[in-house]
């Protein structure tokens, strides 16, 4: 790729560029902080003081602290569905509508991150979050002035909007691509729909903790992870002075490794059919049936949270965010190809950077009839 870039292709890559013992560190040159900035989760080099701040937030991102907060996301999402349900009547029953614009109520879901970004307000902000009886991500992490047992306030600063892009432009970014994918292939879409709707006799039946049964659900979602991988291009590492070997060969220090998700998930060495929506692919069926062409796909080269130490800390929030959305908006309504402009959108047909360049999306959704 360059005189000092390269990239891999493979799963395995993952655990040799990313989670080796001695994991291939941050790259200086793309991750430290601008001059005058705090520290974040993300440009945190040395790997003592990355953990320091792991161990401050993922309490608050852990599964159990998701159970003690699903209320507040059911409200929010269900917010959502009930504007979208409003439109949808306003308009005789079926409307054409950007599910990106609407799917960004997550952001709702971090109010005091938000809040703990002015400076004016960051004391009193966590002051006030202290007092509540109900906990939120915040409540979990320890102020150090010091950053020595917990996050300086700059670093909750600074990291909090990381958070709060990872865990709302990312996750609607997934969301997006995934119902692009679904209403252009009906059967996969139908499939879905009785899934769902056989699953739950009421609107108010779908909680967290039954959605992560859902084999058919969470096989669509990994493949929308495989072809919807809102950071298609990976992050890069760089080899130490002394240089490694990876996969046989020698890498001399300081060449920039990468693995670059989008190559792997169109990889046809890695997957059958892999420019194709199927997610049979990652049912138990496939993988024990050696006939199935989809038997020996490498279901571990998708990675869309990393893996090993600084993998993302937000995996079970962003997981629960796409069940939760998905299954409720396919519960509500039916979905279809929107006949507009904007409903012509192909997913794989946006540029991509260190991002894909999202494109406004529209879907036809009409009112379900029960």
């Amino acid at each position: 790729m360059g005189q000092n870039l390269l990239a891999f292709l493979g799963g395995f890559m993952f655990l040799i560029v990313v989670t080796s013992r001695e994991a291939l560190p941050k790259s200086k040159l793309w991750h430290s902080p601008a001059p005058g900035r705090p520290k974040s989760i993300l440009n945190a080099l040395d790997p003592k003081d990355h953990q320091r701040f792991r161990r401050s937030i993922e309490p608050g991102l852990s599964e159990k602290a998701l159970r003690e907060q699903e209320d507040i996301m059911q409200t929010y999402v269900s917010s959502m569905i009930a504007k979208l349900e409003k439109t949808v009547s306003s308009k005789g029953g079926a409307d054409v509508v950007d599910i990106s614009s609407n799917a960004g109520c997550f952001v709702a879901l971090l109010p005091w991150l938000e809040l703990a970004n002015e400076p004016s307000h960051s004391k009193e902000c966590y002051a006030l979050n202290l007092e509540m009886t109900r906990p939120d991500i915040l409540s979990y992490i320890k102020i150090d002035d010091k950053g020595v047992n917990g996050l300086t306030l700059p670093e909750v600063q600074a990291t909090s909007s990381i958070i709060i892009i990872a865990g709302s432009e990312t996750t609607v970014s997934i969301l997006s691509g995934i119902t692009n994918y679904l209403v252009r292939n009906p059967a996969k879409l139908d499939l879905l729909t009785t899934d769902i709707r056989k699953a739950f006799a009421s609107f108010e039946d779908i909680k967290l903790l039954k959605l992560r049964d859902l084999r058919y659900l969470n096989a669509v979602i990994q493949e929308g992870f495989r072809l919807c991988n809102p950071t298609p291009v990976g992050l890069p590492r760089i080899v130490p002075s002394n240089g490694v070997r990876i996969a046989g060969q020698y890498i001399p220090g300081n060449t920039f490794v990468n693995v670059h998700p989008l190559a792997i998930s169109l990889s046809g060495k890695l997957f059958a059919k892999p420019d194709e929506f199927i997610p049979e692919r990652w049912l138990d069926s496939a993988l024990k049936d050696e006939l199935s062409p989809f038997h020996d796909d490498h279901r571990g080269a998708v990675q869309v949270f990393s893996v090993g130490p600084r993998s993302c800390p937000g995996k079970h929030l962003a997981l629960a965010e796409i069940r939760l959305m998905l299954s409720k908006l396919i519960w509500k309504f039916d979905l279809a190809v929107a006949d507009t402009p904007r409903g012509k959108l192909h997913w794989n047909e946006q540029r991509v950077f260190s991002v894909v360049e999202r494109q406004p999306f529209e879907i036809l959704i009409k009112t379900r009839e029960i």
